[in-house]
C-alpha cells in the first residue's frame, strides 16, 4: 500500500511536469486535462499490475534517446541488397547504419553476399567460396532486382566502407557457408584499417561472437537471435539483434540494465516501427530507411506526454 501511494504521488508529479502551461482557453484546458488523466490512469494500471519501474518509461519517452535507423542490406526495398547502390541510397535516405552480410571468396577476399550461393542474385549455382574475386566480378548482380541495376557488381567489404564511412556506420554480419577460413579475423583487420569506429560485427553463430570478442575485445559485437532466446545474458555480446516477435520489455530493460542494446529486425510497416520505438528498442533494422526516418521524425514531434502514453501502451502489449 505504501509503495502504491508513493507511485501515485510520483505519477501525479510527473504528469504535472509534463502538462503544458495553462492557456486562457477552457476547452483546450479541458481536453488537455482529460488526456493527462487518461495517461495517468494507464500508467497507474501498469504500476499496479506489474510494479514496473516508471522511470524507465520516462527515459524511453525522452526526446534525446536515440534510436538507430539501420538499413537492412542497404536500402534493399529500392535497390539490390548488399550492393553499392543500396548503400548509397541508404545514405541518401538518412540511415545511421547499414547492415551488410559478408563471406569470403576462394582467394580469401571478403565480399558482400547473403545467400550460400549465387543462384538467386546472379543465376549461378555456385557458392562464393568456390569462385575467385575475378570470376565474381564478371557476374551481373543487379538485373535480378531490376533492369535499372543491370551490371551491378558484388562489392568487396573495403569498397563498401570506402563508399559509406564516415557518413554511415556498418553492422557487418559474418555469414558462414562452409568456407570461412579466417572470416572474423579478416573482417576485423579490414575494419581496423578503414578506421571505422562506428562499425560493429554480428553473427547468428555464438562461436563467431566469442571469436570476435577474443580477437578484438574493443570492437562491438552482437548476437543475432531468430528463434528461442534462452539465457542471452550469458553471452558476452554488446547487443542483441532479434526478430520483432522476440522483443519484450523484459529483454529490452534487462539488457539495458546490463549495458547491452536491443535491435529489432526486419521492420517495414510504419505502425510496427512506431510500436518498437515506443517499446524502447535501441535500433530498428528495415529495408526502407526513408520510411523509418520519417516515422522517427514524426515521433520526435510528439509531446513527451504523448510519448509516455505510447510507451506505456506498447509496454502493456508485450
Amino acid at each position: 500500500l505504501i509503495s502504491f501511494s508513493v507511485s501515485v504521488i510520483y505519477v501525479v508529479q510527473v504528469l504535472h511536469a509534463l502538462a503544458p502551461e495553462r492557456k486562457q482557453d477552457p476547452l483546450r484546458d479541458s481536453v488537455a486535462s482529460g488526456m493527462l488523466m487518461a495517461v495517468g490512469a494507464t500508467i497507474l494500471t501498469a504500476l499496479i499490475v506489474a510494479g514496473f519501474a516508471f522511470a524507465e518509461i520516462l527515459d524511453d519517452a525522452g526526446p534525446d534517446r536515440p534510436i538507430t535507423v539501420m538499413a537492412h542490406r542497404g536500402s534493399s526495398l529500392k535497390a539490390p541488397e548488399n550492393s553499392l547502390s543500396a548503400i548509397r541510397l541508404a545514405m541518401e535516405e538518412g540511415a545511421d547504419m547499414v547492415e551488410i552480410d559478408v563471406q569470403e571468396t576462394a582467394d580469401g577476399v571478403v565480399v558482400l553476399l547473403h545467400d550460400s550461393d549465387l543462384a538467386r542474385i546472379a543465376g549461378v549455382r555456385r557458392g562464393i567460396h568456390e569462385m575467385t574475386l575475378a570470376e565474381i566480378r564478371e557476374l551481373d548482380a543487379g538485373s535480378w532486382f531490376s533492369e535499372d541495376f543491370a551490371g551491378e557488381r558484388i562489392p568487396t567489404l573495403r569498397e563498401a566502407l570506402e563508399l559509406g564511412w564516415p557518413t554511415v556506420g556498418f553492422n557487418v554480419e559474418l555469414k558462414y557457408a562452409g568456407h570461412d577460413r579466417e572470416l572474423a579475423a579478416s573482417v576485423i583487420r579490414i575494419l581496423d584499417e578503414s578506421g571505422c569506429t562506428e562499425c560493429v560485427i554480428s553473427s547468428l553463430n555464438q562461436g563467431a561472437v566469442e571469436e570476435v570478442r577474443r580477437l578484438a575485445p574493443d570492437r562491438r559485437v552482437g548476437l543475432i537471435v531468430g528463434q528461442s532466446l534462452g539465457n542471452l545474458m550469458r553471452v558476452d555480446a554488446d547487443f542483441f539483434a532479434v526478430r520483432t516477435g522476440l522483443a519484450s520489455r523484459d529483454l529490452i530493460y534487462g539488457s539495458r540494465r546490463r549495458g547491452r542494446e536491443v535491435i529489432v529486425w526486419t521492420v517495414n510497416d510504419p505502425v510496427d516501427m512506431a510500436r518498437m520505438a515506443a517499446l524502447g528498442v535501441d535500433g530498428i533494422m528495415t529495408d526502407n530507411p526513408a520510411l523509418l526516418r520519417t516515422v522517427m521524425e514524426q515521433r520526435a514531434e510528439l509531446s513527451r506526454a504523448e510519448r509516455v502514453a505510447f510507451s506505456v501502451r506498447a509496454w502493456l502489449s508485450r
